[in-house]
């Protein structure tokens, strides 16, 4: 004779009762604390600040050949973005806006500390651009030739990209 399945109710409980507990003996809680998004988490730019507030260090190794970046800027209102060379270490002045360019990584990494390039290949070329307007900062960070969606400017309607890089000839 065929038992319903609710008969079988109590016994599948204390099973799932006895293996719960079970793995509650093995499991080690480990407490945290209060959690925060840090500020700098709503943008995709890592800038050589930590959450902490420890700067990283920058290191751009011998041999990285650049004196140029070539950058797009678009504006709201603009029909076409500005196409800009900003010479690194400059800053550059074009149609009221202020654009630097410092520190250009071709093969772009986070070491613990330390913001470098493991090589002279452009495998994930990055360069830090500082792009204001007057006193309004409208994007801080490092731009990503590969992949643009991580260089969001800080400003919404504005959009800046990482097209290249020129090198002395």
């Amino acid at each position: 004779m065929a038992r319903s399945t609710n008969s079988y109710l109590p016994l599948l409980l204390t099973l799932l009762a006895l293996t719960l507990s079970a793995c509650g003996e093995r499991a080690e809680v480990v407490e945290l604390g209060a959690l925060e998004k840090p500020k700098e988490h709503d943008t995709f730019s890592l800038s050589p600040q930590k959450p902490a507030g420890k700067a990283r260090r920058v290191v751009v190794p011998e041999g990285i050949d650049a004196r140029a970046v070539l950058l797009s800027l678009r504006s709201p209102g603009k029909e076409e973005p500005l196409e800009v060379e900003v010479a690194l270490g400059k800053q550059l002045e074009i149609d009221g806006y202020q654009i630097t360019a410092d520190h250009y990584l071709p093969a772009f990494v986070v070491e613990n500390d330390t913001i470098t390039s493991k090589g002279v290949e452009e495998e994930n070329p990055a360069v830090f651009v500082l792009w204001q307007e007057g006193e309004t900062v409208l994007f801080a960070g490092w731009a990503f030739r590969n992949y643009p969606a991580f260089t969001s400017a800080q400003v919404e309607g504005y959009e800046l990209k990482m097209l290249g890089v020129k090198s002395p000839q």
